[in-house]
C-alpha cells in the first residue's frame, strides 16, 4: 500500500498522511498477509476447489455489506454480475 502511494504521489504523498491513515495502511496490510496466509494453511488441510469456492464468495458478501452498511445502490449491472457469481460457484460445488 505504501509502495502505490509512493509511485502515484512520491514522498509528498507519504509525508501529507495523518497518523489514523497510516493506521489504516498498517492495519490493512496485516489483515492482507493474516489472509494469504489463512488461505494457504486452508489449502493444504482441504481440496483446493473447495476452499477457491469459499474464497471467491467474498465478492458476494462484499455486495451485500456494500449495501448495507455504505447505502451503495444496487444497480442491475452489479445484481446481474452478482448472480451470475453465484450460479458459478453453485456449479462448480456440484
Amino acid at each position: 500500500m505504501f509502495a502505490v502511494l509512493f509511485f502515484t504521489r512520491g514522498f509528498r504523498g507519504l509525508a501529507n498522511l495523518t497518523q489514523h491513515e497510516y493506521l489504516f495502511i498498517l492495519l490493512g496490510g496485516l489483515a492482507g498477509g493474516v489472509s494469504w496466509i489463512l488461505y494457504f494453511i486452508a489449502l493444504q488441510k482441504g481440496e483446493a476447489v473447495k476452499v477457491s469456492l469459499v474464497d471467491r464468495s467474498s465478492i458476494l458478501f462484499v455486495v451485500i455489506l456494500a449495501m448495507l452498511l455504505l447505502q451503495e445502490e444496487l444497480m442491475i449491472k452489479k445484481t446481474v454480475a452478482a448472480i451470475l457469481v453465484f450460479l458459478a460457484l453453485i456449479i462448480l460445488a456440484m
